[in-house]
């Protein structure tokens, strides 16, 4: 893997290098998407710089056809999250890493249905069998 500064450029060389690069740009740009910021161009085309150099012979990085369609997620409030566990909103923000949940920016907080749901069922699940979770017997 390497890679040289070559004045106000920068000289990426081999498959590994440019695996590496195009992860990290594709991290920062979802990152900006989920803090509900747009990746910007200069993102977007580094991505296909990226994806241009890994498959100048032909190859793509990607599958030609989706594998499978992905399951759309339900984002909700802290305060739909509260009705569904029984806390507070305030205990809710105060355990939303628990419960998967993504603080934006501005303060909320975000959270996907399902693993807030999946919190739920673990949690009555461990209160049913006396404070042992299934899983650890």
């Amino acid at each position: 893997m390497t890679a040289r500064a070559l004045g106000g450029a920068v000289l990426v060389e081999g498959v590994e290098a440019l695996r590496a690069l195009k992860f990290g740009v594709s991290a920062a740009a979802r990152e900006r998407r989920r803090n509900g910021m747009n990746p910007g161009p200069a993102l977007a085309a580094l991505l296909q710089v990226c994806d241009e150099a890994l498959s100048h012979n032909g190859h793509r990085d990607t599958p030609t056809t989706p594998i499978e369609e992905l399951s759309p997620v339900e984002v909700i409030d802290s305060a739909t999250a509260a009705t569904l566990t029984g806390y507070t909103r305030r205990h809710v923000c105060r355990i939303g890493v628990s419960l998967g949940g993504q603080r934006l920016a501005n303060g909320t907080w975000h959270f996907r249905r399902g693993a807030v749901e999946d919190y739920v069922r673990a949690r009555d699940a461990t209160r049913r069998s006396g404070g042992i979770p299934l899983d650890a017997a």
